[in-house]
């Protein structure tokens, strides 16, 4: 297992450091002949600097910084308190028709798949072992998650176009047997996808642990870094992607009936428009300055996708249940 370690640092400021600034270059010169690395001088500076008074014009010791990795830990938590909430109600409202008619295996499905992608964020947050099998799970839950919950959204858009469309030579082939056998179609190409680059014996592909270092802060970042693998899921991301809205664009002219169709095609358009902001943001920032941020985007990437689609097809459902619940309640001299 190879690691290394990405870090930028920019030059030492001009004014406000007086004989710390001086006695900083000096040993700069001397250590650099020496071999000591430039973190190390880095942190000494910064604990100098932290016992002499700062400077009058010093912006950075009065500047907010945004908590990335808190508000990371809370969004992840929120997460998966949203699929545990809908997983409760998926059992307690199970005779409820409007849960019957939606299917509730692919409802279990979508919540099971979402736990998957929690667990992948967790680990790339945590990473409590920074060694190639703790990318291996991130990666295998990530894609697994996806297939999952993504696949199952396509199949229930599918499903509902066609019954829009009372194609009669269609039905018997609608049935959950059917489509789940569809389904596991799509999770078993994203399987082979994923594992047979990781087990190949190939040094472009094996999982790196690379550590990057925020400027700012001085926090170690780990990061897993597989090279052209992830250029190459990213494309079978956009792939089917694309097959999803090409699904999800017929649901367009569904009837008002069919007001599932309405809330799933949501869901895929949101998926997509995540997945793409995502995309650009991390593109556009340097990984070795922020680290913390490159970390939020690509949290936000899967929570913007999944937690979206999850509220869009349950909190509808349990609010359509509790209005029929109340227009069955008797009123008083009724």
């Amino acid at each position: 297992m190879r690691f290394y370690q990405q870090s930028q640092h920019g030059d030492a400021p001009a004014d406000g450091g007086g004989a710390t600034s001086k006695g900083y270059s000096i040993a700069s010169n001397q250590a650099m002949g020496r071999g000591v690395s430039t973190d190390a001088l880095l942190l000494s500076k910064r604990l100098t600097s932290d016992t002499s008074p700062p400077a009058a014009n010093d912006s950075t010791s009065t500047s907010w910084r945004v908590p990335y990795k808190p508000l990371v830990y809370f969004v992840i938590a929120f997460s998966i308190a949203c699929s545990a909430i809908a997983l409760i109600l998926l059992h307690r409202y199970k005779k409820e028709r409007v849960f019957r008619a939606a299917s509730r295996t692919f409802m279990n499905i979508i919540i099971g798949g979402s736990f998957s992608i929690w667990a992948s964020l967790i680990l790339v947050t945590a990473f409590p072992v920074p060694s190639a099998m703790t990318c291996y799970a991130i990666y295998i839950t990530r894609y697994a998650g996806f297939a999952t919950v993504f696949g199952a959204l396509t199949v229930k858009t599918w499903r509902v176009v066609q019954f829009s469309k009372v194609n009669i030579s269609m039905l018997s082939r609608m049935s959950d047997h059917n489509l789940l056998r569809g389904l596991f179609y799509f999770i078993a190409l994203w399987f082979v996808a994923v594992m047979v680059p990781l087990v190949l014996p190939n040094a472009h592909t094996r999982p790196l642990v690379v550590f990057k270092t925020d400027v700012e802060t001085l926090e170690t970042f780990p990061f897993c870094d597989v090279g052209s693998l992830e250029t190459y899921w990213g494309t079978l991301e956009a792939i089917s992607l694309l097959a999803g809205l090409f699904v999800t664009i017929q649901c367009r002219n569904i009837p008002t009936s069919y007001n599932e169709g309405f809330w799933m095609s949501s869901a895929t358009y949101n998926w997509a428009m995540s997945w793409i902001s995502s995309r650009i943001g991390r593109m556009l920032i340097d990984s070795t300055q922020s680290p913390s941020l490159r970390l939020f985007l690509l949290v936000g990437e899967w929570v913007g996708s999944v937690l979206p689609a999850i509220l869009m097809l349950f909190v509808p459902k349990v609010v359509m249940v509790f209005r029929v619940r109340i227009c069955k309640t008797p009123t008083p001299g009724g």
